[in-house]
């Protein structure tokens, strides 16, 4: 009989224990904060253990930060659109049929040999009738709609005196792009066609230029004003 309460007690105390300990004053802050440190010391020597037994991956990816200049805006009253370039490019030259845009450290840039003519620097963008003069009036005795630009690139590229066109949208207006050989040099061209022109605007600058990059940037940044 002894030996039963005994054990009883034995059985009981545990759980009794447990409940004087819910009455007792709970543990101060320096306690609690030393707890926490002893288990996080404890977490980070388990993962250790794993790495040291399994391997771990500690390369971490490195995200550069995109610096982003700020950039000026040109705008054409006449035809009613604008776009922007980068700060440290000016606007060379300005007419009611062409605009140049060049970067400041090149704005005395001139090819030296022919070989140099494809890494023109500049950019060109022709306005209205005297892009439709520049393709051939003949071919567009009329203002130029989309499918007519379209059919003149796509036969100049079956030619071979043209190539790598393709097509995209520019601020919801459609854009050709295209490479315009031309001895003894070439262009990279975008064709940006608003609705409000009756012709289009050409967007032009050297096909091996070191700017291609910008001139990308300029012409994804042509809008309708």
């Amino acid at each position: 009989m002894i030996r039963g309460v005994a054990g009883a007690v034995r059985l009981w105390a545990p759980s009794i224990w447990g409940w004087e300990d819910r009455w007792k004053d709970p543990p101060s802050l320096h306690v609690r904060i030393e707890k926490t440190k002893r288990a996080i010391r404890i977490l980070l020597g388990l993962i250790l253990s794993t790495c040291l037994i399994s391997g771990c991956d500690t390369t971490q990816e490195t995200i550069s930060p995109t610096v982003t200049r700020e950039a000026k805006t040109y705008s054409n009253s006449q035809y009613n659109f604008s776009l922007a370039y980068p700060s440290d490019w000016i606007v060379e030259s300005e007419s009611y049929q062409s605009i140049i845009l060049v970067p400041s450290k090149e704005e005395s840039w001139q090819p030296s040999t022919p070989s140099d003519i494809p890494k023109d620097p500049k950019i060109r963008i022709g306005l209205g009738e005297h892009v439709r003069e520049r393709m051939g009036p003949t071919h567009f005795p009329e203002p130029i709609d989309v499918n007519t630009l379209r059919g003149w690139l796509e036969e100049r590229a079956n030619s071979g005196q043209y190539k790598e066109l393709s097509e995209r949208i520019i601020n919801n207006h459609q854009a050709f792009e295209i490479t315009e050989i031309r001895v003894p040099g070439c262009e990279k061209v975008v064709y940006w066609r608003p609705v409000s022109l009756g012709d289009l605007v050409r967007i032009s600058t050297g096909c091996e230029s070191p700017y291609l990059d910008q001139f990308n940037q300029i012409a994804d940044s042509i809008q309708q004003k």
